[in-house]
């Protein structure tokens, strides 16, 4: 593959010869044309891509926690955030029944990172359309400031979408997220992370924890 900058090649869109332009990211690339591509249909390879395109369909509700989450990982590299979450997260998916793939959503990572967690307690599902998480200020663990921003994600598999809750800081006693109404009985699944805001901290995000599940009321 190559990139290419301005000059009487450029723009290419489609195939030219044996090569072949897109775009691709933020740049303009040309490879060469596979014009005989192997499509190998063996069982695993079958099953790896029924697993890849689930998780690609996941990773799209999780878009906008994993583009926080993933920052730090993927800035400076050519790997997009959503790419990276199928890449932490390809392994959780189920295939027990082939033609219906499911997630172990216990051991999804949605962020990464060296910043201290922030101390959530249990997820509570009491209020209608809304998830509150309290929150236990950690400010003094070494790393952690008290205004280190604390997010919180609820993710629905019924509707395959996801909600990021109002930013909350390390210090405040709680956090919570309100879900559109059509999520009323759906069953959802709660993750938090943080990201520093502090003088030494700033930008550095935190391993995401997962919190629990319950059903919307």
């Amino acid at each position: 593959m190559a990139i290419y900058f301005a000059g009487y090649l450029s723009p290419i869109r489609n195939k030219l010869g044996n090569a072949v332009g897109r775009k691709w990211r933020t740049l303009d690339v040309l490879s060469v044309y596979n014009g005989r591509p192997r499509n190998p249909r063996t069982t695993a390879q079958q099953t790896q891509r029924t697993r890849f395109g689930f998780c690609a369909k996941v990773a799209r509700a999780f878009s906008t926690a994993v583009e926080l989450g993933f920052k730090g990982l993927c800035d400076g590299t050519p790997i997009p955030q959503r790419s990276m979450f199928i890449k932490k997260n390809i392994e959780n998916v189920l295939m027990d029944d082939p033609t219906n793939p499911t997630m172990d959503f216990t051991e999804v990572v949605i962020a990464e990172g060296a910043l201290p967690e922030a101390q959530f307690g249990a997820a509570s599902f009491a209020d209608p359309l809304s998830v509150e998480v309290p929150l236990t200020n950690n400010a003094d663990t070494p790393g952690a400031d008290a205004r280190d921003k604390v997010y919180l994600f609820v993710y629905s598999p019924e509707a395959n979408a996801g909600m990021l809750g109002n930013t909350k800081v390390r210090s405040d006693e709680s956090i919570a997220c309100t879900v559109p109404a059509y999520w009323n009985g759906h069953r959802v699944h709660v993750w938090g992370f943080a990201i520093g805001a502090g003088n030494d901290n700033m930008g550095v995000i935190s391993n995401s924890r997962y919190l629990g599940s319950g059903t919307i009321s």
